[in-house]
C-alpha cells in the first residue's frame, strides 16, 4: 500500500476506493472490499487497464464511455510530456443496485525516464452522485426566472444566440417582444403580490401558447419569444396574432377586476442573420411602435432584410 501511512489514511478516508499499480513488478494493491462495495463484484483486478475495461464493458454509461479514453496508456504519455501526471473526469456508472449515479476517477501516473512506459498508477475513485445533483440542480435553477419558471434574461439571450448560429430548416426565424399594458398601474394601486399573480399567469399561458420556442422573462413584464418558422410570413402574424389575444383574461380579487392584454413587437429575419443584439432592437423598436398606437396589439417591424 501507500508508504506514507497518514497520507494512506487520507486517500482511504477521501475516496471510496483506491487502487495502486506497480506495472514493473505485475502487481496491483487495492481492498477487495472496496472493489466489492464500490463496483459490486467479488473480483480481483490484475491490472488497471483490467479495471477500466470491465467498467467499459459492464458499469459506465454508453453516453460517458469516450470520457475513459483519457485513460488510453497512448493519451497518459501525452499528458505526460505536456508536463501533466494526472487525469481526472466525472461520468456515470452503474452501483451495485444498477442504478447509474456520478462518479468522480482520478488517475495519477509515473512514466520511466528510461523506457517512457508507464510503470505506476494511482487511480481513485468517488461517488459524488449527490454532489453532482445538487450542482446540476443548481444550475437549472440559475438559468430560471425565479417567479415564472421560464427562462431568464441571460440564459434566454444566451438560447437564443445559440439558436441563431445554426442553420434553421425552415424559412427563417422570428422574434417576439412583449409586455403587460399598464402592469406599474397594476403595482401601484394594488400591490405587488397582484402584480406577480399577473406576471404567473401571462407566463403560463405564454409557455403554452410557444411549447416549441424558447420563451424567456426578460424584465419585470417583458418577455421574449424566439422561434423558427417555415410558414408564410403574413400566417405567421396571424398566428401571433391569435396567440396574443390569448394572452388577455380578467383577474379577480374580492373587491376588483382586472382586464389584462399584451403588447407585442415583432421582427422577422428570414436571411437568417445572426445578430442577436440588432434582432432585439428592431422587435423592441416594433413593440413601442405598439404602445404608441394604443397597446393591446401586434406590430411588425419593417426591418427584417437589413440586419
Amino acid at each position: 500500500m501507500l508508504q506514507k501511512d497518514h497520507l494512506a489514511k487520507v486517500l482511504y478516508d477521501y475516496y471510496d476506493c483506491v487502487v495502486e499499480e506497480y506495472v514493473k513488478e505485475g502487481r496491483l494493491e487495492t481492498d477487495p472490499e472496496q472493489i466489492r462495495n464500490f463496483f459490486g463484484v467479488e473480483k480481483m483486478f490484475k491490472s488497471t487497464d483490467e479495471l477500466f475495461w470491465y467498467m467499459c464493458d459492464y458499469l459506465v454509461h454508453p453516453d460517458d464511455l469516450v470520457k475513459l479514453d483519457l485513460f488510453r496508456t497512448v493519451d497518459l504519455k501525452k499528458r505526460f510530456e505536456q508536463g501533466e501526471n494526472g487525469v481526472e473526469v466525472e461520468f456515470r456508472m452503474k452501483d451495485r443496485k444498477e442504478r447509474y449515479v456520478w462518479v468522480s476517477m482520478t488517475v495519477l501516473f509515473e512514466i520511466s525516464e528510461e523506457s517512457h512506459e508507464v510503470v505506476y498508477h494511482l487511480t481513485l475513485l468517488r461517488n459524488i452522485d449527490k454532489e453532482k445533483k445538487t450542482q446540476m440542480q443548481n444550475e437549472v435553477l440559475a438559468r430560471k426566472d425565479a417567479l415564472t419558471g421560464l427562462c431568464n434574461r441571460s440564459y434566454t439571450e444566451y438560447l437564443v444566440g445559440k439558436m441563431m448560429e445554426k442553420k434553421l430548416t425552415g424559412k427563417g426565424y422570428a422574434m417576439l417582444v412583449l409586455d403587460i399594458d399598464d402592469f406599474k398601474t397594476v403595482n401601484d394601486m394594488y400591490g405587488h403580490l397582484t402584480g406577480d399573480m399577473v406576471i404567473t399567469e401571462v407566463s403560463r399561458r405564454l409557455s403554452l401558447s410557444f411549447e416549441k420556442g424558447i420563451v424567456g422573462r426578460i424584465g419585470g413584464d417583458e418577455f421574449m419569444v424566439f422561434f423558427e418558422y417555415d410558414e408564410p410570413k403574413e400566417q405567421v402574424i396571424a398566428m401571433c396574432e391569435n396567440k396574443r389575444k390569448e394572452l388577455s383574461f380578467q383577474y379577480h380579487e374580492n373587491t376588483f377586476t382586472l382586464y389584462i392584454h399584451c403588447s407585442m413587437g415583432m421582427y422577422f429575419n428570414p436571411e437568417q442573420n445572426r445578430s442577436y443584439k440588432k434582432a432585439f432592437e428592431f422587435a423592441d423598436k416594433a413593440l413601442y411602435e405598439a404602445k404608441s398606437k394604443g397597446k393591446n396589439n401586434l406590430c411588425v417591424s419593417k426591418a427584417d432584410e437589413i440586419i
